[in-house]
């Protein structure tokens, strides 16, 4: 963003062991945030909107690093975008001084509307969404709405004048890797770089990954111990009998070489890909408070949900890295892996006709380090997997 500036206050910096915050999980920080003048400035904190506006106090913040960023319309914040860290049981005060500067307009409609507005990683509302007064610049535009086709582009914002963008999304189906290994798993470390690598070629609104670890060949594996229930049940529901372990909608795929692994994974990709969705997921909310998350998701259906289907709920850390490899097999740089798991049956979504919307909470043992994401998926009873949605957790 052409107007952030980035600083930084070192506060109370975590390190990283075992892939947890070395911080207790119970205790939290506060942030105390005004503007000049008495402003009533919008807060955006990592990217998320914040419910209030300047003068505000943000209580409950884990412990840990963030990003700050402050707009006014017509007004270009001389902070810029502000990184600091939070420790436990502090009060940080942010004052923030604005220059006067006009701006230029913003207006974005989608089809269907509700899509999610970003720029550059600032996540500014949904559509219909307009913004007088926004800070001129150059900017990555983002539009994304739950199952369906993103949509980006570079916009320029002028000084005086609108911009106008409106965009038609199309619905698809997103395809879900399962995989599974373990840290002394001796050919794990190179499938696991097979399915990041290959899961990297394709957007999140095409496929999306996660990371299980199985109790053997040792259940002295810290990613299995974190969740330990979870993985035990996700590896039962598979009948998982070694590691590594690829599943693509719910289907084993035989792992003869790895080689094959990657063509055959590619090429079942590239095949499902073509399929029509039945289903269209929506994650309309995410909250992360402490250890609970609650989240609403919205479903559209083109016929009526199938019978014994069930809805599952996953928590995954996009990178966990180890100074010192946990394990036998040398591996020290994990991807996507389940921190918390939970599943109701499809039957308890409040259907309206074809449409519905369901609000689920789940807990984390503790706080990981990295970036946290919220996994959905509609999974039948003969194991496929019939659409699934990833989505940013959000402290809103």
């Amino acid at each position: 963003m052409p107007f952030l500036l980035i600083l930084t206050a070192l506060v109370s910096a975590c390190t990283v062991q075992d892939g947890l915050n070395d911080y207790n999980s119970e205790e939290y920080g506060a942030l105390r945030i005004t503007a000049e003048g008495s402003l009533a400035a919008d807060i955006f904190v990592n990217g998320w909107l914040h419910p209030e506006k300047t003068p505000a106090q943000i209580d409950s913040l884990p412990a840990g690093e963030y990003e700050i960023t402050l707009l006014y319309p017509h007004r270009l914040c001389d902070q810029g975008r502000l990184e600091l860290a939070i420790g436990a049981g502090s009060i940080t005060d942010l004052s923030f001084s604005f220059s006067q500067k006009t701006g230029g307009n913003l207006s974005v409609l989608s089809d269907p509307a509700g899509a999610r507005v970003i720029l550059d990683d600032l996540v500014l509302g949904v559509t219909p969404f307009h913004y007088d007064g926004f800070p001129i610049g150059a900017y990555l535009l983002e539009i994304q709405k739950g199952s369906h086709r993103s949509n980006s582009q570079f916009i320029e914002i002028r000084e005086n004048e609108r911009f106008s963008g409106s965009f038609t999304l199309s619905p698809r189906k997103t395809l879900l890797v399962e995989h599974f290994s373990n840290t002394n798993c001796p050919p794990c470390p190179q499938a696991e770089a097979i399915i990041e690598n290959l899961v990297g070629e394709f957007t999140k609104d095409e496929v999306i990954s996660i990371g299980y670890h199985a109790s053997f060949p040792s259940n002295a594996d810290p990613m299995y111990r974190f969740a330990q229930a979870a993985n035990d049940a996700r590896a039962e529901f598979y009948k998982l009998a070694a590691a590594p372990a690829v599943y693509l909608n719910g289907k084993f795929l035989m792992l003869t070489s790895f080689p094959q692994l990657e063509e055959d994974l590619r090429n079942a990709i590239l095949e499902s890909a073509q399929e029509i969705p039945q289903v269209l997921l929506h994650i309309e909310m995410t909250k992360l408070r402490g250890l609970e998350i609650e989240c609403r998701l919205h479903i559209e259906c083109i016929e009526n949900l199938p019978n014994g289907a069930n809805l599952y709920y996953a928590v995954t850390e996009d990178t966990i890295r180890y100074e010192t490899a946990p394990g036998t097999n040398g591996q020290t740089h994990f991807a996507d892996v389940m921190r918390a798991m939970h599943s109701v049956p499809a039957s308890t979504i409040e259907m309206n006709g074809l449409h519905g919307t369901i609000t689920q909470k789940l807990s984390l043992s503790a706080i990981p380090a990295g970036k946290l994401w919220l996994l959905v998926w509609l999974q039948a009873e003969d194991k496929s997997i019939i659409q699934s949605v990833k989505s940013p957790l959000s402290l809103f």
